[in-house]
């Protein structure tokens, strides 16, 4: 107990004063396919966030297959044309990218995030499964099946509930 009484602490730092900050305006650009881009340089920042919406409003499932907006979002990550499911969370692991997708009411939001030095690998990754997603049967069944089991916990839950009752 003595030795504590004899250290001798630093001053805790004080807080700087705070100084205005806004998100910058984003350019806007357009691809040689026709893809409107969005882009926000943030200098100094070593992750690229990429966010692409598709237009696949909620309204648009077709009839008798409610949530099939969802199991297409969460099975864009489950392989391509060139990669079994495996084999793509290991090439996204590679580089270091998280690849998420869900959709909401205007869409469906496919999400990467990757470091500055592999958002070429990462980039070719989200192509892959935007332009052919392997959508297997075993793997949609088994995203399905998950689905299912998600909702009696989402009807038991009062805040969830209450969201939907309210839209």
């Amino acid at each position: 107990m003595t030795e504590l009484a004899s250290m001798e602490f630093h001053p805790q730092p004080q807080a700087g004063a705070p100084r205005p900050w806004a998100f910058p305006a984003p350019e806007r650009g357009t691809l040689d396919n026709g893809l409107t881009v969005l882009r926000c340089h943030r200098p100094g920042q070593q992750v690229v966030a990429v966010e692409v919406l598709l237009d696949t409003p909620l309204d648009a499932e077709p009839k008798g297959l409610d949530g099939i907006a969802t199991i297409m979002a969460r099975a864009l990550s489950e392989g391509t044309d060139k990669h079994t499911a495996e084999e793509y969370a290991a090439e996204l692991e590679r580089c270091g990218a998280t690849l998420d997708a869900y959709a909401d009411h205007p869409g469906v939001r496919v999400s990467l995030e990757v470091p500055v030095s592999r958002l070429p690998k990462a980039l070719d990754l989200l192509a892959d499964a935007l332009r052919a997603p392997l959508f297997a049967d075993a793997e949609v069944e088994r995203l399905v099946r998950n689905r299912l089991d998600e909702i009696p916990h989402e009807l038991a839950n009062p805040s969830r509930r209450a969201a939907k009752e309210l839209a």
